[in-house]
């Protein structure tokens, strides 16, 4: 890691994430320490979000989601607070996202 590191320890849900200020908001989380749920509408990530992905798997996770809809947001705050809580993002994501409402974070 390098950096400042202002972030470790703190945990951002960013949606998105997919491309564009969304990703390079990821990507700069990421530079300053922070573990971070990528929220995109997206089924798969795109390419950038997927090479994040496996440059940081111990921090990063991916949720294909509407944040439009009010239900979204409560399973991705679940996941994000999984995530916080364990060292396995993409597992963390998923349980979380399939405990709270299977339509929740899939478009």
């Amino acid at each position: 890691m390098s950096g400042l590191q202002r972030l470790q320890g703190r945990h951002a849900l960013l949606t998105g994430a997919g491309g564009g200020i969304g990703l390079a908001v990821t990507e700069a989380f990421l530079a300053e320490g922070a573990r971070c749920t990528a929220v995109d509408l997206s089924a798969q990530p795109s390419a950038g979000l997927a090479e994040l992905l496996a440059r940081h798997p111990e921090r990063l996770a991916y949720a294909s989601a509407d944040v439009t809809r009010v239900e979204t947001l409560g399973a991705l705050v679940d996941g994000a607070e999984a995530l916080r809580r364990c060292s396995n993002p993409t597992k963390a994501c998923t349980s979380a996202c399939s405990t709270s409402t299977s339509r929740a974070c899939s478009s």
